[in-house]
């Protein structure tokens, strides 16, 4: 499942948002941000009470199920940005609020925060 996160005129488009998958399915999210002066991007995306991923490679995760990551763009000679993070499994059924940062790394500067859901489904025997 790939999960677009887009960033125009300091405005957020999520999409699907919430968005729902089954246990086992693959996550990604694809990055893009237009009419962003900044010419190196971080985006971050960050769970901070429980997550539903067993094993997050390229990933900090903590004992109480903390987690984010992050993956940084440059602007294209159009000044566009675009990326894509890596692909992890959604395992564990529920809930879950996350978090998309971005933020401008040669000014240190946050441009925006997002909270968008997923929610993982049981896989029905």
């Amino acid at each position: 499942m790939e999960i677009w996160v887009e960033f125009k005129d300091n405005d957020w488009r999520i999409s699907p948002d919430p968005v729902e998958v089954h246990s086992g399915t693959l996550v990604q999210w694809r990055f893009k941000a237009d009419s962003v002066s900044a010419k190196h991007l971080r985006w971050t995306v960050y769970f901070e009470t429980g997550n539903p991923f067993r094993f997050s490679r390229d990933a900090t995760a903590d004992i109480i199920g903390r987690l984010e990551f992050a993956n940084e763009t440059l602007s294209s000679p159009d000044g566009q940005h675009v990326g894509v993070s890596t692909t992890i499994t959604a395992d564990k059924p529920g809930h879950y609020k996350y978090g998309v940062r971005l933020e401008d790394v040669d000014e240190e500067e946050e441009l925006g925060d997002e909270d968008p859901e997923l929610i993982v489904l049981a896989i029905a025997r």
